[in-house]
């Protein structure tokens, strides 16, 4: 399952913002990043989307936004919501974004194997699965989407109505997005969305 097919702009801010708090200049990048010079006006978080024709209600876990020129048919991105100008709503987020990606399930189908998982997206170092609640997460190695982030990464998957629900956490190398506290943020977006109407 493929968790990451968006390029263009958002990659570049991801990677500014990133590397920016690898210096230690987040704080005060991130400050300039949120405030549309415009208005002045911090951008209202989206919190959820629906995806696969609404299929699934798409929910961000705590401190994340959902970045809305992201949103395909089967695809989002999220971002901790200050990237994504709302730094009122990031909290204590670990610095992180997230891809999600959907492909339809037959009725009878069960979750994919970690390791057909790591087969088919060229994963190596796999460690720390689990199932839980009807989810498989784990962390493992792979070819990181842009430059600046660890290519150690936390994936997890679950099924949701019709669907199988695919998502991938990445984080700046030794930030807390890739410690344990990342597979808490995948279970989160796994628990908090819902089947659609």
């Amino acid at each position: 399952m493929t968790t990451w097919t968006c390029k263009g702009p958002i990659a570049a801010l991801l990677l500014f913002a990133l590397t920016a708090c690898e210096d230690g200049q987040g704080a005060a990048l991130f400050e300039g990043l949120s405030v549309p010079p415009a208005t002045g006006r911090t951008t209202k978080p989206i919190l959820q989307a629906k995806l696969s024709e609404g299929a699934v209600i798409l929910v961000a876990p705590p401190g994340f936004c959902i970045d809305r020129k992201s949103v395909r048919k089967r695809f989002a991105l999220m971002a901790r919501c200050d990237i994504l100008g709302a730094p009122q709503a990031a909290g204590d987020a670990p610095l992180a974004f997230i891809t999600v990606s959907i492909q339809p399930a037959s009725p009878d189908a069960s979750l994919p194997a970690v390791e057909h998982l790591a087969a088919a997206s060229a994963l190596s170092a796999v460690s720390d699965p689990q199932i839980r609640n009807g989810q498989l997460t784990f962390r493992a190695k792979g070819a990181a989407p842009i430059d600046g982030v660890s290519n150690t990464h936390w994936r997890g998957t679950t099924r949701i109505g019709t669907q199988i629900v695919g998502v991938a956490l990445y984080g700046p190398e030794k930030g807390r997005a890739i410690t344990g506290e990342g597979r808490s943020i995948v279970s989160a977006v796994l628990s908090r969305s819902q089947i659609g109407s």
